[in-house]
């Protein structure tokens, strides 16, 4: 039987999945419906589209990106809740905020550091939470804070 949460990262991910292709749907047809309102024909819209696909444009290229950063997001909240759980098997009660990367924002750096309880660290934000100005870009770990490594 699957995990909650798993099936909670189900949800999530294909909502925002659809929600992506959704409006990429409408973006789309609005585009087309501007180019036929300009004379264009069919064949030069099919070319201007194929185009954009093949060359990452304005269209699929946003699309992709934005498919590739919600994967990359549910990737992450997995691999986060699968070490929470971890820790909590192991009776880890306190944790370090660690930052990651080169772009730190300056909410996260003040919090680099920080040793608290999860439900503490919680009620001002987890890593990839949206709390910070890098929302869900966020590269933060908590870590036990026994951990001495990088």
């Amino acid at each position: 039987m699957p995990e909650p949460v798993e099936d909670a990262m189900t949800i999530i991910l294909s909502n925002q999945l659809s929600g992506v292709a959704a409006t990429k749907a409408i973006e789309i047809n609005t585009t087309v419906s501007t180019m036929l309102a300009t004379g264009m024909t069919n064949e030069a819209i099919k070319d201007v589209l194929l185009n954009d696909l093949q060359n990452g444009g304005r269209i699929f290229g946003s699309l992709k990106n934005q498919f590739k950063s919600t994967v990359r997001s549910g990737v992450t909240y997995s691999a986060n809740t699968s070490a929470m759980s971890e820790f909590k098997q192991a009776g880890v009660k306190e944790f370090r905020w660690k930052t990651r990367g080169k772009n730190i924002c300056g909410d996260c750096e003040m919090r680099d550091g920080e040793i608290g309880t999860l439900e503490e660290i919680a009620n001002i934000g987890l890593p990839q939470s949206g709390f910070s100005v890098c929302g869900s870009n966020c590269n933060c770990q908590l870590v036990a804070v026994t951990y001495t490594g990088e």
